[in-house]
């Protein structure tokens, strides 16, 4: 029996319906996910899954069409959803769960402190409550307006599909983090350092974001190349491994989705010290030139 076939064993014998897992992108970064097999009884749940069912099939389109170029801007609009918010939106809601959690697992690899995950679930909700309650409220404000943009009749109203998805994905991350908090503050959260997930670090070594080696301009292309492995940050393989190994194929998206987002706040953050973000060097060597005129 090969080594992947023993992990994804070992990984998949009689799984909770409701898990967390938590994979470090950096050394003091860390990637969340939550899976859930809990059924829903939720109508606006279903109702959701179907427009989201709907919303696939406009991928299939062929590519030139505006169907194939509505789908591409709207994964593009839904990439920039921060990967906190696509974390706590995942966990069902408490109140549509009828089944009683005893326990809830958190897989997480050894080298990352229970205590320390503890502390930081503890800040990302203290946060993350309020935030989603006032951005569902603000969503909400627009709706009017965004009703009103019905230019022709057999186009549908992109500004209001895509602000009602907002006001659902805020009210649904609301809720998510209030179930979360529930699971926390009782208890309920059961961190299990697993050895499958070591098996599947083994060799990676998480460095600080001092030691990241990262292109110094916010641009486009340099933003692109934060998809591909860096050196200290955990590779697309790794992640594609753990979702097969545990057989939840939307962690890799949520964690590739993550590891993207926390790296592109570094460069943004450095290059906003240095006092030249969104510029590459021919904008800086224009900006130099005309300051130089400036001073004739």
């Amino acid at each position: 029996m090969t080594l992947s076939r023993t992990l994804h064993l070992a990984a998949s014998v009689e799984p909770h319906p409701l898990r967390f897992f938590v994979v470090p992108i950096l050394r003091s970064h860390w990637a969340y996910h939550c899976h859930s097999t809990l059924p829903s009884a939720s109508r606006l749940t279903r109702a959701v899954d179907w427009a989201t069912r709907k919303w696939e099939t406009l991928g299939t389109a062929k590519p030139d069409t505006w169907k194939a170029k509505v789908y591409r801007t709207g994964g593009k609009l839904m990439d920039r959803v921060e990967y906190e918010e696509w974390f706590l939106k995942a966990i069902p809601i408490k109140e549509d769960v009828k089944e009683k959690l005893n326990r809830v697992p958190v897989h997480h690899p050894s080298t990352v402190p229970k205590d320390l995950i503890h502390e930081r679930l503890d800040t990302l909700l203290t946060h993350r409550i309020p935030y989603h309650r006032k951005k569902m409220i603000y969503s909400s404000l627009w709706l009017p307006l965004t009703i009103s943009f019905v230019v022709v009749p057999l186009v549908p109203n992109f500004p209001l599909a895509y602000n009602l998805f907002r006001i659902y994905s805020h009210y649904k991350a609301y809720k998510g983090a209030q179930h979360l908090h529930h699971l926390h503050t009782q208890n309920l959260l059961e961190y299990q350092p697993t050895a499958t997930l070591d098996r599947c670090l083994n060799g990676l070594t998480p460095v600080t974001t001092d030691d990241l080696a990262l292109p110094a301009d916010v641009t486009p292309s340099n933003l692109s190349s934060l998809h591909d492995d860096i050196p200290g940050v955990i590779e697309r393989a790794r992640i594609a491994e753990i979702a097969r190994v545990y057989d939840v194929p939307l962690l890799e998206k949520d964690v590739r989705r993550a590891r993207f987002q926390v790296l592109a706040r570094v460069v943004k953050e450095r290059a906003e010290k240095t006092g030249h973000a969104g510029l590459g060097e021919a904008e800086k060597r224009k900006e130099g030139k005309e300051e130089k005129k400036g001073h004739i």
